[in-house]
């Protein structure tokens, strides 16, 4: 009897004490939940600009020029230069790759070069600069109207035509570098084959007899 007792009271304590553990809420499950319904910040678009050179070997070079120079206005591009055995056009940057496979046809490519810059951070401190100079410049005009003598008035309306000289500055800094981002560049580079003078085609055709000598087909 006193068995039987002395059973059901651990039995009583085991169970007492695995009761508060079986019931205790998943708090790593509940946080890990929480973490999923976030609204995380997506990654910022990168602002990459795009420049390449290829460098073709043309009997026709004069033609090779003029075809890159269609290529470039039937995308909407522009040339940069070209004379000298090299043309530099700028395409949307949509018509980067299609627009390079093109101009590698057009000769015996020799070499290409493409370069990519990142200019992301840079756009960005260009953008925060504007801002600050703008939130700037509302905060003088608002001096300007609680001036009171001459004086102020003159040294508030320095300050105004500094910022002023500094955004539009910003501004310009930041529309081109929009641009150059937008705008893709190619180089074309040409050379004509080599073609042997007189005495070369003299030490030519010896070659040629000499080969025949020692070579029969």
């Amino acid at each position: 009897m006193k068995r039987a007792i002395i059973l059901l009271a651990v039995m009583l304590i085991l169970a007492g004490c695995s009761s508060p553990i079986l019931n205790k809420p998943d708090t790593a499950g509940t946080a890990f939940s929480k973490l999923k319904d976030l609204d995380l910040p997506e990654e910022t678009e990168r602002m990459i600009v795009s420049s390449a050179t290829i460098r073709l070997k043309s009997d026709e070079p004069d033609s090779v020029h003029n075809r890159v120079i269609e290529f470039a206005l039937s995308c909407n591009g522009y040339i940069l230069y070209s004379g000298e055995g090299r043309t530099t056009i700028r395409i949307p940057a949509a018509c980067f790759k299609p627009i390079m496979s093109d101009i590698e046809t057009l000769g015996k490519l020799l070499s290409k070069e493409i370069t990519g810059k990142d200019v992301t951070e840079e756009y960005h401190d260009l953008q925060t600069r504007l801002d600050n100079a703008e939130k700037t410049r509302l905060r003088y005009l608002a001096l300007l109207n609680t001036a009171k003598n001459l004086d102020e008035i003159l040294r508030i309306e320095r300050e105004l035509e500094r910022l002023n000289q500094a955004i539009e500055q910003l501004k310009g800094k930041i529309e081109r570098l929009s641009h150059i981002v937008a705008y893709s560049s190619i180089t074309v580079e040409t050379t004509e084959p080599t073609r042997p003078g007189p005495v070369g085609y003299a030490f030519y055709g010896l070659y040629q007899g000499i080969k025949w000598l020692f070579v029969w087909n």
